[in-house]
């Protein structure tokens, strides 16, 4: 049996475990024009359902075929994978639209025909509806590809190279051995007898297990870039052999070897927000940092940590089996797919509560799409949540203070927010709700929420007005 200190280590190696990134461009971008936003599926319950049902259905397998010593804590880690995959589908959290999970589905039918997968019966496509830019194996068969991810590449055939890994770590199984590997860890003579011989001083114990799971981490980090490379060289044979073409497996490399940096350019503030009938203060985007907030990330520190390769040395491996580097090229069509889902991804963004991120994507994609009425909602209520806020000193819980390890466009999104002062950013919102939300549309549940917003930050609606708007939004709890 584990130690309740080996269960507090066990849970946090298998986090790391499972949560690790899959990737660390020339720009990819499109007219929205008026798209009125995300639409709502009527699929989604039956599909999600389905989907559950398998997992479960696999699981009881896997229980039943379980053969190790930890058969009691691996079983309860399969358990619980499962518990968060259903939770996840069922809450809302995976984008079940029919067309493009037929193209996700057409591609992996497409690599798991041409190649001897194991198990390939059990494999199911999700699509993840952050915008995190991410993919991932889960290991019981479900394979999870980020709507950030899919924004971010370019054409199908780089989304294929990126299915063709993911099928690697499945067929190598690498997620399951993991798991079995901690456990050994965890029960290992060395690790027990390190526990018990800590010291009874608390902080020199604490310092002692923490030196343990950091070597531990670092083994983890050392044996995740080893299965990235061997990964990468079986998903690029997967990939080949269904027939895709081996110089976009290359562009993809690239693509996400500055996928951090963000698809789009930082936001103007000046521009988006200086004409409402204000006097724009240039000491609002000021920079302002000083203290712990100018502390650059320890680049050495970062690089032992590190669960893939670094990403030249993963084109260079390609390119040594036979990839091809190819000028660029960008699908259009893929492109006004690219920026769809990217409205997909703010409105995931806002629903989730992350405000300020939706409000800092918001503005990149304003600059884009400035007639687009969805982006200005969005874009709208998170003015109103920033006012809200401030009344009520929470802001600090919802917008960070500028940081230099921050993103340059949540850097930007940060300084503003916190330079600007009550009364101006109140007024801009409210001069920005007049100007850009077109009220008499009252289908849109971002705009049933501003409703109430604005009686609440400007006492300017009538009842009458504020009668005719109803919601959904996770915002609700401001209607009393």
């Amino acid at each position: 049996m584990l130690s309740k200190l080996s269960l507090v280590l066990c849970n946090t190696l298998i986090w790391f475990l499972l949560n690790g990134s899959l990737f660390a461009q020339t720009k990819c971008t499109a007219d929205l024009g008026d798209n009125a936003g995300p639409k709502q599926l009527d699929s989604i319950n039956l599909l999600s359902g389905s989907y559950i049902q398998n997992i479960n259905t696999h699981l009881v397998e896997d229980l039943e075929n379980i053969d190790s010593p930890y058969e009691k804590e691996i079983k309860e880690s399969y358990e619980k994978r499962v518990e968060k995959l259903s939770s996840l589908s069922s809450k809302g959290h995976f984008f079940y639209d029919a067309d493009l999970l037929n193209k996700i589905n057409e591609i992996g039918d497409r690599l798991i025909a041409a190649n001897d997968i194991k198990n390939k019966d059990r494999i199911n496509w999700v699509l993840n509806r952050t915008g995190n830019p991410n993919a991932s194996c889960v290991g019981e068969g479900t394979l999870i590809i980020n709507l950030g991810l899919i924004s971010n590449l370019h054409n199908l055939e780089q989304l294929a190279f990126v299915m063709a890994h993911e099928l690697g770590h499945y067929h190598l199984d690498h997620v399951n051995k993991k798991i079995e590997e901690t456990y050994e860890f965890l029960n290992s003579e060395e690790l027990q007898k390190k526990i018990e011989n800590a010291s009874n001083d608390k902080e020199m114990a604490a310092e002692e297990l923490l030196e343990m799971l950091d070597e531990k981490s670092l083994s983890i980090s050392k044996h995740s870039r080893d299965h990235e490379v061997e990964t990468d060289k079986l998903g690029f044979e997967f990939y080949t052999k269904a027939g895709f073409p081996a110089d976009q497996a290359v562009e993809a490399l690239k693509v996400l070897k500055h996928i951090d940096k963000g698809k789009y350019p930082s936001a103007n503030f000046s521009e988006i927000f200086g004409d409402l009938d204000q006097v724009w203060k240039p000491t609002w985007t000021k920079t302002r940092l000083s203290g712990l907030s100018l502390v650059k990330p320890d680049e050495a520190e970062i690089e032992k940590y590190r669960t893939h390769p670094e990403t030249t040395v993963r084109i260079e491996q390609l390119l040594e089996l036979g990839g091809i580097e190819k000028e660029a090229s960008i699908n259009q069509e893929w492109c006004q797919m690219a920026m769809t889902i990217d409205l997909e991804i703010l409105e995931y963004s806002y629903w989730i509560g992350d405000k300020f991120d939706s409000f800092v994507f918001a503005t990149q994609l304003f600059e884009l799409n400035q007639q687009n009425e969805f982006v200005n909602n969005i874009l709208a209520n998170c003015l109103a949540d920033f006012v809200i806020a401030k009344e009520e000193h929470t802001f600090s819980n919802i917008v960070p203070f500028p940081n230099i390890k921050m993103s340059d466009h949540h850097f930007d999104g940060a300084t503003f927010l916190d330079n600007i002062n009550f009364s101006a950013l109140k007024k801009i919102a409210l001069a920005w709700i007049e100007k850009n939300v077109n009220f008499d549309n009252d289908s849109l549940e971002a705009i049933n929420a501003l409703a109430i917003k604005m009686q609440i930050i400007n006492k300017n609606l009538g009842e009458e007005d504020l009668n005719k708007f109803t919601t959904k939004w996770p915002d609700s709890h401001y209607l009393k």
